[in-house]
């Protein structure tokens, strides 16, 4: 109710549990939000609120959304991907079989095997730029999903949330290339940006108000 008066355009959101122990909160498509049993019986009602606005977010953001339509042109990508390893595939092998005539390898082949290999590079190294471009993407969505569950008044429990997740995950042990290709930031740096809110909500309130 508290989301949908900050998103009127909000439809009916549908709660489903998923029967696993991982401590785990997702949103899905358009209108469906999963938790699962163990972040029930992890966090507490008011954490649990926390973790569900932030989850909201996603999808009065257009997040899931977004994340779908990335899924679909991501396997549109490979699929020209595959045809087009294909078309060099069938080329090398055409060249080959013709080279066996000849006894030797004629400057096509040459080029082929050239192709092949500048094709193979320039592969992964768009690949890897995508991924980078993407993960920071989905990083910034996380930040301003935080953002969203600390506006409808959940900050403190949100952080309060994330502390306990951290010690679950007894801290960051990712290598620096699992970091920039991550899809959520690390667990610190949400806390820290929450709590600079709060800190600045705090003052705001204890500063004496304005003569008149």
């Amino acid at each position: 109710m508290q989301a949908k008066r900050k998103n009127p355009e909000l439809g009916r959101i549908e709660l489903c549990i998923i029967d696993k122990l991982s401590v785990n909160a997702v949103a899905l498509g358009k209108r469906t939000l999963a938790v699962t049993k163990g972040a029930i019986g992890t966090f507490s009602p008011e954490e649990l609120k926390a973790l569900m606005a932030h989850e909201i977010a996603h999808i009065a953001y257009g997040d899931t959304m977004a994340r779908l339509y990335m899924i679909v042109g991501n396997g549109l990508f490979t699929a020209c991907v595959l045809i087009a390893q294909a078309l060099i595939f069938i080329a090398e092998w055409i060249e080959i079989y013709n080279n066996r005539k000849k006894e030797s390898f004629s400057p096509a082949w040459f080029v082929i095997t050239f192709i092949k290999l500048l094709f193979t590079l320039i592969l992964l190294v768009v690949q890897f730029l995508m991924k980078i471009v993407i993960s920071i993407s989905y990083r910034r969505s996380e930040f301003r999903a935080d953002r969203y569950a600390y506006d409808l008044g959940h900050g403190e429990k949100l952080v309060q949330a994330f502390y306990l997740m951290e010690k679950i995950q007894l801290g960051d042990n990712r290598s620096v290339l699992q970091k920039m290709t991550a899809d959520h930031p690390r667990i610190t740096s949400r806390i820290e940006r929450l709590e600079n809110l709060l800190e600045e909500e705090s003052i705001m309130q204890s500063a004496p108000m304005p003569l008149s």
